[in-house]
């Protein structure tokens, strides 16, 4: 028994993962494969295939029913945790394991560690929001966070084994009042380091926060500086009560405007792009939820340039079903 063909080593789930295999004999044989989570070690599926000499699986199916897009959440403590859409499998066939893949949300470069989420020197959050990062470590990752703060305060140090698999980092700004700035190091595997500083700025009623993810699964924020609201829009339907008794069920949907401003033309380029993300969220006080994407278009000016951004958004009505 050998395996032919594995999958990449940091492909998404979300497309097709191939495992083919061959018995090495001209004589049909039963196989019985089985699908492991090599991290929690437990079995994701068992399959059983008749009277065969090879086998071609796709086990994407199986994982997408295990893993999940929504971000880890950390209200108060600063967290770094291996990332929900992230799960290291092996397949075994009649006993022979293959060798172990990891795999993403998103498709990424499994020998380049650094960095998933796009990233500057200097960036800004709207207080009370969280900081969000998705890292790539083979091994290990070591984060250094130094505050400029009004009060002294004493840098912080977190550390984490990946085992190779991306990680999420979540910094919430709630907490660090007298802070304006801070300054973000973290080292991969004890060979490269990156380094970024957050300016926290004072939140605005008007100004609205997404969260999304670029095409290699890496988290992303922006604050849109202006919200208008458009409307409100409700859908009903009739359904049979008791006796002549009719029953309503009602959904409310409000929604929104949101427009960037001039900002460079990276900037945009790189907010742009959550148009394509598989899911956008909303963040109010380091809570994400998800929204609605109204409108899909991008519109340029007459020079083919691209310096501000607007675009529908559509979320839950406050009580939701009533």
């Amino acid at each position: 028994m050998k395996f032919t063909q594995l999958p990449k080593d940091g492909a998404s789930w979300q497309e097709p993962l191939r495992y083919k295999f061959s018995t090495e004999s001209t004589e049909p044989e039963n196989l019985t494969v089985e699908i492991r989570d090599e991290t929690l070690q437990q079995t994701i599926a068992t399959l059983n295939l008749y009277a065969t000499t090879t086998g071609d699986i796709d086990i994407a199916p199986y994982l997408r029913d295990r893993l999940r897009l929504t971000p880890i959440t950390s209200i108060r403590a600063i967290l770094l945790a291996i990332s929900p859409s992230a799960i290291a499998v092996s397949v075994v066939v009649n006993g022979v394991r293959s060798a172990v893949r990891h795999f993403f949300r998103s498709a990424h470069d499994y020998n380049h560690i650094g960095m998933l989420s796009y990233h500057a020197a200097t960036r800004s959050v709207r207080r009370g929001d969280a900081i969000r990062l998705t890292l790539f470590a083979k091994a290990n990752i070591m984060v250094t966070i130094n505050y400029n703060s009004v009060v002294p305060t004493t840098p912080t140090q977190h550390s984490l084994l990946t085992k190779g698999m991306p990680a999420e980092i979540v910094i919430p700004t709630e907490q660090l009042r007298s802070t304006n700035s801070l300054e973000i190091t973290i080292l991969y595997d004890g060979t490269k380091t990156e380094t970024v500083t957050y300016m926290i700025e004072a939140a605005n009623s008007a100004s609205r926060s997404l969260v999304w993810y670029n095409p290699m699964g890496g988290i992303e924020s922006y604050t849109f500086g202006h919200s208008l609201r458009l409307g409100y829009s409700i859908s009903a339907e009739e359904i049979a009560g008791v006796g002549t008794e009719m029953l309503r069920c009602v959904e409310g949907k409000q929604r929104h405007r949101l427009c960037t401003g001039y900002d460079t033309a990276k900037e945009i380029a790189r907010v742009v792009e959550l148009l394509l993300s598989p899911m956008v969220l909303s963040e109010q006080s380091g809570t994400c939820t998800p929204i609605e994407i109204e409108n899909r278009e991008v519109i340029f000016d007459s020079k083919g340039m691209l310096h501000s951004f607007a675009l529908d958004i559509s979320e839950q009505w406050k009580g939701g079903k009533l």
